[in-house]
């Protein structure tokens, strides 16, 4: 936090309105796949105004999610930069992580930060941090599900079940448009359907591991579909319901 204070270009934004940290957000936001498809939304469809229910509701939860993030981000925060400053080198060692998301590697908690560290691998890695303030954009998610009632940019980032996602992406340090990219892609859109469940058929959705824990012990299907494209997951799981379907006991016809 110290070395991301001194930064002028981060002293200028503290000060600057709410709307400029939104800004970019929003601009993320209205770029994606369901943007588009909001855009297209007749009003004269009965569906859209319960569409639009919906994805109004997202910020009511969304606001709680994203205020448990900055609180834990912030806790998180002083706790990795008090070990930086006093713990020994064993201490150090273990706040050191190995994520890899769209090809870049991420060691260290985004906001992390510490001098003259005798741990020379944690040095390096905190000299290799964005001084990008991580709880900025946090805080502009915030903002985004507080005034989701008027923009709906929740929905329009995938964000309604996969908010959790974008808060650990941030986290870590991985940028925002990146993040957007990947949840708001062909496959983040069939995971985020599986989450959701259906209430009219009285079904809970499914979380993350499970979703990918039920594509890959399918039992009939060979191991060389790519469960990183849309288009295969949406034949696993076709494979996967007729499998499901043909042992159930009931006859298709």
């Amino acid at each position: 936090m110290y070395k991301i204070g001194l930064s002028p270009a981060n002293l200028i934004e503290s000060q600057q309105a709410m709307d400029s940290i939104t800004g970019p957000l929003k601009s993320v936001a209205n770029s994606t796949i369901k943007a588009q498809e909001t855009a297209l939304e007749n009003p004269a469809n009965f569906t859209t105004n319960i569409h639009g229910i919906a994805q109004n509701m997202a910020g009511k939860k969304g606001v709680g999610i994203c205020a448990v993030g900055l609180k834990s981000f912030f806790a998180l925060t002083a706790r990795y930069n008090e070990v930086l400053r006093t713990g020994s080198v064993y201490e150090q060692e273990r706040l050191r992580s190995e994520v890899e998301i769209a090809g870049k590697k991420y060691r260290m908690l985004a906001n992390a930060y510490g001098t003259n560290i005798s741990n020379e691998a944690i040095a390096k890695v905190i000299s290799e941090l964005s001084n990008q303030d991580q709880a900025l954009v946090l805080s502009g998610l915030l903002s985004l599900a507080t005034d989701n009632a008027k923009e709906l940019a929740l929905d329009k980032l995938n964000a309604s079940n996969m908010l959790g996602m974008y808060i650990y992406g941030i986290t870590i340090g991985v940028d925002f448009k990146t993040l957007a990219d990947i949840i708001c892609s062909e496959t983040g859109l069939i995971i985020n359907e599986m989450m959701r469940g259906n209430s009219f058929l009285n079904e809970k959705g499914m979380n993350v591991q499970n979703i990918f824990d039920y594509l890959e012990t399918a039992p009939y299907l060979s191991t060389n579909v790519n469960l990183t494209t849309g288009s295969d997951i949406m034949l696993k799981l076709n494979q996967q319901a007729l499998y499901d379907l043909t042992h159930s006991g009931l006859t298709v016809e």
